[in-house]
């Protein structure tokens, strides 16, 4: 299963509940970068273990595959994290754990007694791409094809953007904290990227709500993916875009070129 990234075309933060930041966004999907997810029987997942990947002829630039095993890094080979999960990556924040913890208990005893995942990711990480929820979103589908459910239900409470990818959409806005999503009929647009450094989104809203300014209205929420990046600056579409700039100074080059930050960073993109 194709687990694809997506950009924010615009993100405006409208306010904060409940400790977290809410938000309205246009979220674009990538229809050519995207991770791949396998739900392979579990006594199958030592077949995989040091598997050699291929590189991925992506628009993603800068990106280095290193050769041994390291925390947070795209590697070229596929490990054995767990009995249940081969990939190329791994991290301390475990986004099945979470999907797991809020399905049906029998099913998820059945995925850890029979079933193992297969993960090769593509998506840079840290990059504002959404490639963590998009895994999560794939992964849920993934677990109602061994015993049907709500699939909506359980992504909305699997995390932030979770919902736009399990709702399979092309462009939609998106509001609240993520949960929120309103299908939009868009251009039909193909983005150049450009990756400047992994960026922490935890961080990157920690400096925002040092100076916070909140949007009021739903205007760029009514116009086009070609229109609002012809029309509007950088800085006048992202509200994450100084605070990430402050964090990271090696992004300030690529909003220097006229790319535009998608998410929390560190990735750029452009219209081709």
């Amino acid at each position: 299963m194709k687990s694809f990234a997506k950009i924010n075309v615009f993100l405006k933060i409208t306010g904060k509940k409940n400790g977290y930041h809410q938000l309205i966004s246009r979220f674009y999907r990538l229809d050519n970068l995207y991770d791949e997810l396998f739900l392979v029987p579990k006594d199958k997942a030592k077949d995989y273990h040091l598997k050699q990947i291929p590189n991925l002829n992506s628009v993603i630039k800068n990106i280095a595959y290193e050769s041994e095993f390291k925390e947070d890094v795209l590697l070229d080979k596929m490990y054995l994290i767990n009995d249940n999960l081969v990939s190329n990556f791994y991290s301390k924040s475990d986004i099945f754990s979470k999907v797991l913890s809020l399905v049906d208990e029998n099913l998820k005893q059945e995925f850890q007694n029979n079933f193992a995942l297969i993960l090769q990711k593509n998506i840079p990480t840290f990059a504002g791409l959404g490639g963590a929820s998009s895994n999560a979103a794939c992964f849920i589908k993934l677990l109602n094809d061994i015993k049907p459910f709500d699939i909506m239900q359980i992504a909305s409470k699997s995390g932030a953007d979770v919902s736009f990818f399990a709702s399979g959409l092309k462009s939609a806005n998106v509001s609240g904290y993520g949960e929120i999503i309103e299908d939009f009929s868009d251009d039909e647009c193909e983005f150049g990227l450009e990756f400047s450094e992994p960026c922490s989104t935890k961080d990157v809203f920690c400096e925002f709500a040092k100076e916070p300014k909140y949007y009021e209205n739903d205007e760029l929420s009514r116009l086009k993916t070609k229109e609002l990046l012809s029309t509007f600056k950088n800085d006048e579409l992202n509200d994450l875009l100084k605070p990430c700039n402050a964090l990271y100074p090696s992004t300030i080059n690529y909003a220097n070129k006229g790319l535009f930050l998608s998410g929390s960073g560190g990735s750029f993109f452009k219209l081709i």
